[in-house]
C-alpha cells in the first residue's frame, strides 16, 4: 500500500468549491475568492503530476516497502498572494481582485452547510504553512519532473473557459 500525500490539488479536471472560485473567477476576470492567511507559504499539487507519480511509483514494485509513504511537494508558494496573482496573470487579468473570505462568516455558513462545516476542522491548513517535503519522491524517482507552474496554471485556467 502506498500513501501520497500533497497539498492541495488543482489542474484542467479538478472542480470542487476550493478551486472553482480562484481559477474559475481567474478564467472569466472575476475577482479570486479563496480562504486563508494570504502572507504564508502554501503548497499547491498539479493532478496531472500527481497522477503520473502515482503511476510511476506503483511500477516500483518491491522496492517500495509494503506500506510505504511518500510525499509530493508540487508547488510551493513562498506567499499565497504571490501564487494568486500569478494566476490572474496567467489568466490575462493582472489586476484581478484577490478576496480572502473571511473565517466568521464561514463559521456561519457551516451551521446549516455540512461541507462548509467540515472545513472549518481544516482551518489550521490554511492559516499555518504545513509543507510537505518531496526527498522520498525524488530518491525513488529520480527522473521525475514536475510540469512548470506557469504551465500548470494556464492548462487549469483554460479547462474553466
Amino acid at each position: 500500500m502506498i500513501i501520497l500525500r500533497a497539498g492541495d490539488y488543482f489542474g484542467p479536471t479538478v472542480r470542487n468549491g476550493l478551486v472553482d472560485p480562484i481559477f474559475g473567477n481567474a478564467a472569466h476576470g472575476e475577482t479570486l475568492r479563496t480562504i486563508g492567511k494570504m502572507d504564508i507559504p502554501h503548497q499547491w499539487a498539479f493532478v496531472p503530476d500527481l497522477a503520473k507519480a502515482a503511476i510511476n511509483l506503483l511500477a516500483l514494485g518491491d522496492q517500495l516497502q509494503p506500506f510505504d509513504v511518500v510525499n509530493f511537494a508540487g508547488y510551493v508558494a513562498p506567499r499565497q498572494d504571490e501564487f494568486f496573482r500569478m494566476v490572474a496573470r496567467v489568466a490575462g487579468h493582472p489586476d484581478l481582485a484577490v478576496r480572502p473570505t473571511p473565517w466568521w462568516i464561514l463559521r456561519i455558513v457551516g451551521l446549516f452547510h455540512g461541507v462548509v462545516r467540515e472545513l472549518m476542522e481544516l482551518r489550521y491548513l490554511f492559516d499555518t504553512s504545513i509543507i510537505l517535503r518531496g526527498s522520498r519522491l525524488r530518491h525513488l524517482l529520480p527522473q521525475f519532473a514536475d510540469t512548470p507552474i506557469e504551465e500548470a496554471v494556464r492548462l487549469t485556467v483554460e479547462s474553466y473557459r
